[in-house]
């Protein structure tokens, strides 16, 4: 009977190990996964000297075949960082390639880029116009390939129904099949084709094993990530959350170290979290993915990310309401808890002190429920104001247009169509329309950063600050720099935004980066940062 009662013994410790053990895995992952977020300034400056030193390489060889390495090189880098830098790189290929299969390539990369842009009609148009007659191995590798970023970018897009989902599915399913065929095909990349086609006919386990090999394989950042990414997928299919969770973790830690700014696995994680009821992390994470995603310009990824946003921030507005109804009662019962306490118990010293404790938690309860209820009332006065504010431009501008249309008409009838063409022709409209919205966008930006001018000027060197006339009024200059704060950095976007001409936005831009403290390299990086 005791060696029953110690064999009992020591398998439940041994399950509790091991409970334990796959638990401090997830935990181990996470810890990790916030220490690599916190060195995220590191790996990009790694990744700023390795690019910059192809970069040299690309402009300082006279070898068409080193320029064209170093030019595909600094697209694959930046292809999971900056969308519009890769492309330009695609481009370049296209024009050092002195091979078709050089060109094949080049024609795939511009596909992989415009899939990234969601512009699939023109990547299928590059496809379509490729001249397969004569292909080899390799230009047949290239071209395969091609086709399956076509069509995963396809299947994952959020608004595609499930049908055409399923047929963008099965058409990379049998490219796949294809590029397996091929001799010219790694044994690597063959065996990780085979575990995601596993995946597609639910054999998870025959998958996890042909992924488990891979990763062993491979000690390459760039494609471990995918590599991992798949694994937290059939982890998911076979529904072990804990798993799953772990492995998109050790994905978004590669995905920093590359560093790789169009990941879905900080976006994954921060949906499961969600899902778990932890709102704050879920928060920072998908607000980490929605800032990395605009700064890459990947298209699917932004509109994913916004939307899981704006459902994890109502989520959070919602906790906080349930929070404060919690807060209230529990001081609703504490203050009655207090009264019966002190009515029985008045007499009695030793009770007194104990009345005296419980009405200072009570007093600080008040204080941190007076202190939470300030926050959420300042928060709801702002969304009301720029709530109403929008709400009255709409009807406003509705209004004007009623009014200018009647006035056309008017025109029309009394003075005919040469006065109808005038009328139209008169800048006047436009432009107060324009000085309207200057005056609101300064009016609303001011708003939320009251002293950005002041910090502006602050970062420019002596005898070049910018003269601010009315206090409610944002020069041009700076106005340019309040819209490259709120993530508009492109000129050509700026100049629209505010109508203006591209040249005009380039002229300031430039001189505004030569005239500041930190240099025309930092300048704008620090007007990104100012805090509202």
């Amino acid at each position: 009977m005791k060696q029953d009662t110690k064999n009992i013994f020591l398998i439940l410790v041994s399950l509790t190990l091991v409970l334990s053990c796959t638990l401090s895995e997830e935990e181990d992952a996470m810890e990790r996964l916030k220490t690599t977020m916190e060195q995220k300034g590191t790996y990009e400056k790694n990744f700023q000297e390795r690019t910059s030193i192809l970069r040299n390489q690309l402009h300082l060889s006279s070898d068409i075949g080193r320029k064209w390495a170093a030019a595909h090189r600094l697209y694959e880098e930046h292809l999971s960082y900056d969308i519009d830098s890769a492309f330009v790189y695609s481009s370049m290929l296209s024009s050092l390639a002195d091979t078709k299969e050089k060109m094949v390539l080049a024609s795939g990369s511009k596909v992989t880029c415009l899939c990234a842009l969601r512009m699939y009609s023109q990547a299928e148009q590059i496809l379509n116009a490729i001249d397969t007659v004569g292909f080899s191995d390799n230009e047949r590798q290239a071209y395969y390939k091609a086709h399956i970023a076509l069509y995963t970018a396809l299947g994952n897009e959020f608004d595609k129904d499930e049908i055409s989902s399923k047929e963008n599915t099965q058409k990379r399913y049998a490219y796949q099949e294809l590029l397996c065929n091929l001799p010219t095909l790694s044994t690597k990349e063959r065996i990780y084709i085979k575990g995601k086609q596993l995946m597609l006919e639910e054999c998870y386990d025959q998958a996890l094993d042909s992924l488990h090999r891979v990763l062993k394989m491979d000690n390459v950042t760039s494609s471990r990530l995918h590599t991992t990414y798949a694994i937290a997928n059939c982890y998911k299919a076979k529904g072990e959350n804990e798993k799953y969770r772990r492995w998109l973790a050790e994905t978004a830690i590669l995905d920093f170290q590359r560093p790789n700014r169009q990941y879905r696995s900080l976006y994954d994680l921060a949906l499961c979290l969600y899902e778990d009821g932890d709102y704050a992390k879920a928060g920072k994470f998908i607000q980490v993915t929605m800032t990395d995603a605009i700064a890459c310009k990947h298209d699917t990824r932004i509109v994913n990310a916004a939307a899981a946003q704006m459902i994890i921030n109502a989520a959070m507005e919602e906790s906080a309401d349930r929070e404060r109804i919690l807060l209230i009662s529990f001081s609703v019962l504490i203050l009655l808890a207090l009264t019966i306490i002190s009515a029985s118990l008045a007499k009695v010293n030793s009770q007194r002190k104990r009345l005296k404790t419980l009405m200072k938690q009570t007093k600080v309860y008040n204080i941190e429920l007076a202190k939470k209820n300030a926050i959420i009332s300042e928060a709801n006065l702002l969304k009301e104001k720029y709530m109403f504010k929008y709400m009255y431009i709409s009807a406003n501008f509705i209004k004007e247009l009623d009014e200018y249309r009647k006035e056309l008409r008017h025109t029309y009838k009394e003075k005919g169509t040469d006065a109808l063409i005038a009328k139209l022709r008169e800048p006047e409209y436009m432009y107060m329309q324009y000085k309207s919205f200057y005056k609101l966008f300064d009016e609303i930006f001011l708003g939320i950063f009251p002293d950005f001018s002041d910090k502006v000027n602050g970062m420019l060197k002596e005898g070049k600050q910018i003269n601010i006339k009315h206090k409610n009024t944002l020069p041009t200059e700076i106005r340019i720099l309040a819209v490259i704060r709120l993530g508009i950095t492109e000129s050509r976007k700026i100049a629209e935004f505010l109508n203006t001409s591209v040249n005009t936005v380039y002229t300031y831009r430039t001189k505004m980066r030569y005239d500041s403290i930190a240099g025309p390299e930092k300048f704008e990086e620090d007007i990104k940062n100012i805090d509202c």
